[in-house]
């Protein structure tokens, strides 16, 4: 195996993580991933930190909870430090105090918190694309598709939506190591993910809102 390799997986490997074998439910590990990628993206807003940093710290996020489990490290704990890797790699910095500001307001739910020193333990075409990209965030769509299939299926959704920007039959063709149903496919998983999880919502959860983001468990996808 490679050193690429070893963080592709399957959809199978999401029913055989280090928090199932813990005893987590599987719809339970998909919630708590979802609520690290949501503190995410509101610490990665209140830093005003570009996408790329955000995105980059939700794919350490999810391959961290490919390798340990939930109930040993707490989801904002590592989300928060996903976000501080993620600044470094992609080279866009913030004071570590500013974080760990920013992470224990999102934490707490409230931007008006100060922490006291000593006490700190460690939009048009391309905007409807950004769009479908985040709001599949939640989903562990990065350890399972190659970053250009993801992309590309947030493409093909984007433009669906859109009423002026359409792609031709063969727009595919143009793209490299492109898989066309497994674009499709892909999409038709997002689309499902965002329906599930920002159409339809209610103040109490019941078990049915809390199945898989995926359509099928389908053991044979390659």
């Amino acid at each position: 195996m490679t050193l690429k390799d070893q963080w592709s997986f399957t959809k199978e490997d999401l029913y055989d993580t280090p928090s199932i074998l813990d005893g987590v439910p599987f719809e339970q590990e998909q919630l708590d991933r979802v609520k690290g990628c949501h503190y995410l993206l509101a610490v990665g807003a209140k830093l005003n930190l570009p996408q790329l940093v955000v995105v980059t710290a939700i794919t350490f996020f999810h391959r961290f909870f490919m390798r340990q489990s939930v109930k040993r490290y707490h989801v904002y704990d590592i989300a928060a430090t996903s976000l501080f890797v993620a600044t470094k790699v992609e080279e866009c910095t913030r004071r570590i105090k500013d974080i760990v500001i920013v992470c224990a307001q999102k934490a707490q739910k409230n931007d008006k918190l100060s922490l006291e020193e000593g006490s700190k333990q460690a939009h048009t075409s391309l905007c409807e694309l950004e769009t479908q990209l985040k709001d599949s965030l939640g989903s562990p769509l990065c350890v399972l598709y190659k970053p250009n299939t993801v992309a590309a299926a947030a493409l093909l959704l984007a433009t669906h939506f859109s009423s002026t920007d359409k792609l031709s039959d063969n727009w595919h063709e143009t793209l490299e190591d492109i898989n066309a149903s497994e674009v499709h496919e892909l999409a038709s998983e997002m689309l499902e993910y965002y329906m599930d999880h920002y159409l339809v919502k209610s103040s109490h959860q019941s078990s049915s809102q809390t199945n898989s983001p995926y359509p099928h468990h389908s053991p044979h996808r390659h």
